[in-house]
């Protein structure tokens, strides 16, 4: 038995019998079907990344709860945490970027980012531009540590507003590219201030 994930769905248990709450309740709030959720607790299988966020979520406590100090906070854990910035990237029009940034959570992911644990950083997205990629209300985890020179999803700043954008550098130009066909491709020559890389998307987590 993966004593990780007992304490997991014990404490899950507790949280639902202490608020009064069954399980059909935290199935319609995760979008998790009844029978795979009590073949988990069951299996003491532990859950995706993403859906015990959403557990987490809908118990309205921290992972931790969950988890336990011992394991959110152990290197040997399958959970790594970034910090959750009160910052939005917009996937439209663009969001304007305040001078100081605020931690207002932290989020697990897969420790396969573990490369990443000093510069990681989670972000919400706004907006719609980037459907159906990403959609509004999403997590993301950004590296943060810029232009890798691979095309892909990135957060950046451009002209002073924060933006999740599909990025493409051809010869001296980038072009910032959204999913979404009814927003117009910008470009921006690479010489320019007026943008700044901040890192590329390794992860989303979908808002229900």
């Amino acid at each position: 038995m993966d004593s990780k994930s007992s304490i997991f769905w014990n404490n899950v248990k507790q949280q639902l019998k202490a608020k009064g709450l069954l399980q059909q309740w935290l199935c319609l709030k995760t979008d998790v079907n009844l029978q795979t959720l009590r073949n988990m607790i069951y299996y003491k299988r532990f859950p995706g990344v993403d859906t015990a966020y959403r557990i987490a979520q809908a118990l309205d406590c921290r992972i931790e709860d969950l988890l336990g100090e011992e394991y959110a906070n152990g290197e040997s854990s399958s959970i790594l945490q970034v910090p959750l910035y009160d910052q939005l990237l917009s996937a439209g029009k663009g969001e304007f970027l305040p001078d100081e940034d605020s931690i207002s959570g932290y989020i697990p992911v897969p420790s396969r980012l573990r490369e990443y644990a000093s510069t990681a950083a989670a972000l919400t997205v706004h907006g719609d531009s980037m459907e159906s990629t990403l959609f509004d209300g999403d997590i993301v985890i950004c590296d943060g540590i810029g232009w890798q020179n691979k095309d892909g999803i990135y957060a950046l700043q451009y002209k002073g507003s924060g933006f999740i954008k599909r990025l493409h550098r051809d010869n001296n130009l980038w072009h910032i590219i959204s999913d979404n066909p009814d927003y117009k491709e910008m470009t921006e020559s690479v010489q320019s201030t007026d943008i700044r890389i901040l890192g590329k998307i390794h992860y989303s987590i979908r808002q229900l």
